[in-house]
């Protein structure tokens, strides 16, 4: 009783065999209709630096962070583009933002058209570009507005030891 017969197990395995082969083709059947059936997704990456420049001392500052270019990145890419062509495609569960290491941002998207992937992340890259364009603008005219104020500072220190050198000289003529 203890013993197992494999002649047993072999005989049994050979009168099923239609039995197997019937559900191995249903499943297989179903298995190829489910795929056929079945959208497929492209999945598109890319990775953002985010722009930084350097300060006087040295250091190194980021034109602005990465979250709150994913947070603008969100209204832009999801919020408007359904107010502009309604369609729903385009929402948090396909597009996907990750900060690495406070300096890149990852973007992700899925959908059933690559060129659609293309399109966002065209898009992603774009206002990224014009919204880091706008932040050195606003960081350049800073830096323009001080070295200008510094520059009139020098011009009155300069015309004033001018003066005074046109004061000392006619005192000494005189």
């Amino acid at each position: 009783e203890d013993e197992i017969d494999l002649k047993e197990i072999f005989n049994l395995l050979i009168n099923s065999k239609k039995l197997i082969v019937i559900v191995t083709l249903a499943f297989s059947l179903i298995a190829f209709g489910y795929t056929s059936q079945k959208e497929r997704d492209y999945q598109s990456n890319v990775t953002l630096e985010v722009g930084s420049y350097h300060l006087p001392n040295d250091g190194k500052k980021l034109i602005e962070p990465v979250s709150s270019l994913i947070k603008k990145l969100k209204v832009n890419l999801i919020y408007k583009n359904q107010l502009e062509f309604g369609d729903l495609e385009l929402n948090d569960k396909k597009l996907n933002f990750k900060s690495i290491e406070d300096q890149l941002l990852e973007i992700n998207y899925t959908s059933p058209s690559p060129e659609f992937n293309e399109n966002v992340l065209n898009e992603a890259i774009t206002f990224s570009q014009e919204s880091h364009a706008e932040g050195l603008d606003i960081i350049v005219n800073s830096f323009s507005e001080k070295i200008m104020a510094i520059d009139k500072e020098i011009e009155f220190l300069k015309n004033s030891i001018e003066s005074q050198q046109e004061s000392q000289k006619l005192n000494a003529i005189n």
